[in-house]
């Protein structure tokens, strides 16, 4: 199920390697190694979106409208205009 406009992610840890590079690396990392792993185990063809939007949640309230966002955005894509097959989630 892949959701173009709803990809979510959090990199935390002070003993992460990828937190020593600029979050365009920590982002094209984890892009590739995700393709990496879904091409390897299916024939889907998978390519991520070429952008993505990135946020620096600096309080408990913008971490909370985050969680919140994270949480119920599934619930959207079937009605979500990037949704091409009608797929329910």
């Amino acid at each position: 199920d892949v959701r173009p406009n709803a990809d979510a992610g959090g990199i935390t840890g002070a003993n992460n390697p990828m937190l020593h590079k600029s979050l365009s690396t920590m982002i094209r990392w984890f892009k590739g190694r995700c393709s990496y792993e879904i091409n390897n185990r299916t024939d889907s063809g998978f390519v991520w979106q070429p952008r993505f939007y990135d946020r620096i949640i600096r309080n408990d309230e913008s971490l909370n409208k985050t969680r919140n966002y994270i949480l119920s955005n599934p619930f959207n894509w079937e009605f979500d205009r990037n949704n091409q097959f009608g797929i329910e989630f």
